[in-house]
């Protein structure tokens, strides 16, 4: 049966159904006692490539894929150079092992068995991979194969490697592409993925996320020109899309295009209030319109389009600190009138800045600004917990201005001790020793 066997040419075995042929023309023979003279032979025959492809494509017509899977391997370490053998190998190794590698729970494998199972996997993959006779396609499948299966184990960042691995081979994968775009996109590294999205956009163009995220990092990133043609491109696509439009309008604003932008910015918030961009894209037209009547010293007008700006995005820090810098210091060149109007808009200096420092994690000009607005305020009293931070924070308050400012703080909160023990900390503090006159002078009205 063995000489029998080995006479079939190795061409036909690999495409055609000759050991179903084989079979069916030794039905009565003893099979069985041929299986057993297989395994425990030996020679030269025994371990060739051809013996190996033979019997690797007799078990498989057995549906004996594990035997199977352990012959074609062995043809292929025969013949390092055979892509079929190797291909064989791979994929009759991922019927059988990988089904249990990925079983959750996983079982009737130990830890041990686990281990060497998956060593074995990246073996055989890697001696597909790093066959050049092997079509490029089969080479990046079984790479993207093994990858997901690391995903699966909970090994992302090693899964991300091997994907990086297939762009190495094919740097238009768009498997491995998407997998590391919003791979990076997850992990906040902006500029990684913007750049596989990039490579990725004009393969994809009916793909809307992928559109939809490259023009959301365009815009982060501030490059408005080529955001707005990514846009542009995708509404062609997709030309209701709510998202893309506020998109586009964003772009606009930022190419300096405002009439543009506010049209189409309108338009949206019109059908749907609470689009977050198009508000966004609003606010920064108000924004900027603001900036400008600012450089023109027409403050009543700058300030009125910054609370435009804000009520849209009530969220803005930065906004909030920019209103609140430019009430302070137009009340600071008039040297702070003791007048209603003033207390006014001093309290509105703490209303824009109550929301940040009153966390753990508040800026410190933020909070130095919110003190010495206080006293001069009609609610200095709501400052104290922003001076007792601060000197949790720093050890002491790091100005004159700082401690007189939190002296009159603690006296409108109905706290005489802590007002003197501010002032007594000053006097001790060596930084402030040109200010002892002033300091004791304080002390002693207090």
């Amino acid at each position: 049966l063995l000489n029998e066997l080995m006479q079939f040419n190795t061409i036909d075995i690999e495409h055609a159904d000759v050991p179903k042929t084989f079979l069916s023309n030794c039905k009565d023979r003893k099979l069985k006692a041929f299986d057993q003279h297989i395994k425990n032979a030996d020679g030269p025959t025994i371990g060739s490539y051809r013996f190996n492809i033979i019997i690797a494509r007799l078990r498989e017509n057995q549906l004996d894929y594990r035997s199977a899977q352990i012959h074609y391997q062995k043809a292929a370490e025969a013949d390092p150079t055979d892509y079929f053998s190797q291909q064989r190998s791979w994929q009759l190794w991922d019927k059988v092992e990988f089904a249990r590698l990925n079983a959750a729970p996983r079982k009737n494998i130990s830890p041990k068995d686990f281990d060497d199972l998956t060593t074995r996997s990246k073996k055989l993959i890697d001696a597909l991979v790093n066959n050049p006779k092997a079509p490029l396609s089969e080479r990046t499948k079984a790479i993207i194969h093994w990858a997901k299966f690391l995903t699966k184990q909970g090994k992302v960042p090693e899964a991300m490697e091997e994907y990086k691995r297939v762009l190495r081979l094919d740097g238009a994968n768009k498997d491995a592409l998407v997998r590391l775009a919003f791979f990076e996109l997850s992990r906040s590294r902006l500029s990684d993925a913007r750049r596989y999205l990039e490579v990725l956009a004009p393969m994809s163009p009916d793909k809307l996320e992928i559109q939809y995220n490259l023009i959301q990092l365009q815009l982060k990133g501030e490059d408005y020109n080529a955001a707005l043609q990514t846009a542009k491109s995708a509404l062609k696509l997709f030309p209701e899309h709510e998202g893309l439009k506020a998109q586009l309008a964003a772009a606009y604003q930022g190419t300096g295009r405002i009439e543009e932008a506010q049209a189409l910015n309108s338009n949206i918030l019109d059908q749907n209030p609470k689009n977050k961009l198009a508000r966004n894209t609003a606010s920064l037209i108000h924004e900027a319109q603001g900036d400008k009547w600012k450089t023109e010293q027409l403050l009543g007008k700058a300030l009125a389009e910054y609370q435009a700006a804000l009520d849209l995005r009530p969220e803005n820090a930065e906004l909030r600190n920019k209103m609140a810098m430019l009430i302070f210091n137009y009340r600071k060149d008039q040297n702070f009138p003791d007048d209603n109007a003033t207390k006014q808009d001093l309290d509105k200096v703490l209303d824009l800045l109550d929301a940040e420092v009153n966390t753990d994690v508040a800026p410190t000009a933020r909070m130095e600004l919110y003190i010495v607005a206080a006293p001069k305020s009609s609610q200095a009293a709501k400052a104290a917990p922003v001076c007792d931070r601060y000197q949790k924070i720093f050890g002491s308050l790091n100005s004159i201005g700082l401690t007189l400012s939190c002296v009159e703080v603690y006296k409108a909160a109905g706290l005489p001790a802590k007002a003197k023990g501010a002032l007594e900390s000053a006097l001790k503090n060596p930084r402030f020793k040109d200010e002892q006159q002033r300091l004791s002078e304080a002390l002693r009205r207090k």
